[in-house]
């Protein structure tokens, strides 16, 4: 509608002076329907002008509501999956991916899940898969060994010995995965030292 408001306003500001014409026999008026025609022309163009920088602002402005409405729903998903993830709720995202890969291992050894135990099963796998198909996803594998040294450490929850400097390497195990949420970290992974 308001790109059809602007094309009306060029045409009336085109047309206006087809309108104005002067009757017969007042040729000898001085020019002052001439000034005023160019004159309301004139305020014509001003207010499309005026109209066309707001609907451009007005434009902008929705845009900007637009992005800042989506950056509001990731940092709600996000501190939503952190919460989950908090020692207060059990670190419920670690021990989901823990169960996964038990569950993963026993199957492995040849290990069935009784009928009663295995809508648990499913339940854990369901989960797990809904935990991916909405971007939330692991950063390190459960059971991965690393050699880290002091700096390397800071992207971890690091569990073990103080680190003597910054070049002592130490040969550690994944426990927890730790997870992001598109390039956004819920949680570090975290990691024990091994002796």
């Amino acid at each position: 509608m308001s790109r059809k408001l602007i094309e009306l306003m060029r045409v009336f500001s085109e047309n206006v002076s087809s309108v104005a014409v002067k009757p017969p026999g007042t040729e000898g008026i001085s020019g002052t329907i001439e000034e005023e025609l160019r004159l309301v022309k004139s305020e014509n163009a001003d207010l499309i002008s005026a109209y066309e920088m707001t609907q451009q602002e007005l434009d902008d402005i929705k845009g900007k509501a637009g992005n800042l409405e989506i950056e509001t729903q990731q940092k709600a998903i996000i501190d939503l999956f952190k919460q989950m993830n908090s020692s207060e709720y059990g670190n419920l995202l670690d021990n989901v991916a823990q169960t996964e890969k038990q569950i993963k291992d026993l199957k492995a050894k040849g290990w069935e899940p009784s009928p009663e135990a295995e809508n648990s099963t499913m339940t854990i796998r369901m989960y797990h898969n809904f935990l991916k198909k909405y971007g939330i996803s692991p950063m390190a594998d459960i059971g991965c060994e690393l050699q880290i040294n002091l700096t390397q450490s800071e992207n971890y929850d690091y569990e073990g010995s103080e680190f003597k400097n910054g070049k002592e390497i130490k040969k550690v195990k994944v426990y927890a995965p730790g997870w992001t949420y598109g390039k956004d970290i819920i949680s570090r992974p975290k990691i024990r030292e091994i002796f």
